[in-house]
């Protein structure tokens, strides 16, 4: 079953980047006994935000990045995808959306830390591991990053 979605970037404490919130909270919190704090979302504030809506106009893909080193890379970090809509390539084109912002935006390199489940996920999409395994939220991270050219 073919998705009709589309990828935008939101603004900081508009109704959408409530959403966002909430969709994190569900995907990436709950799940771990865990819920944001103020400070977790004030890191928001000079973010990049990426939400991927249904036809609904219903966020069911987010992610937050930020931009590091200079403005010669990125850290993609709270990847969501809502999951009655995994498997369906959304967290795939929201990844290729924000590398192409990346591009746009003359970024050469995105960093992020995956959770160890996730990481054939980001390694199909041509993310290398780097570093050793750390925890973080209380579960197994690794580093990973993909360098790419910006022509």
């Amino acid at each position: 079953m073919s998705i009709n979605f589309s990828i935008n970037t939101i603004l900081f404490n508009s109704p959408e980047y409530e959403k966002m919130v909430d969709l994190r909270r569900k995907v990436l919190r709950i799940p771990l006994g865990l819920n944001f704090s103020a400070e977790d979302l004030n890191k928001d504030i000079h973010s990049y935000l990426f939400a991927c809506f249904n036809d609904k106009k219903e966020i069911i893909g987010c992610c937050v990045v930020d931009n590091y080193s200079k403005n010669t890379s990125f850290k993609l970090r709270q990847m969501a995808v809502d999951p009655l809509y995994q498997g369906k390539g959304i967290g795939r084109d929201l990844i290729e959306f924000v590398e192409d912002y990346a591009k746009s935006k003359k970024i050469n390199r995105i960093n992020l830390h995956a959770r160890k489940i996730a990481v054939p996920f980001y390694q199909k999409l041509g993310y290398n591991i780097y570093g050793n395994e750390f925890m973080e939220v209380n579960i197994p991270h690794l580093k990973m990053e993909k360098i790419f050219n910006t022509d």
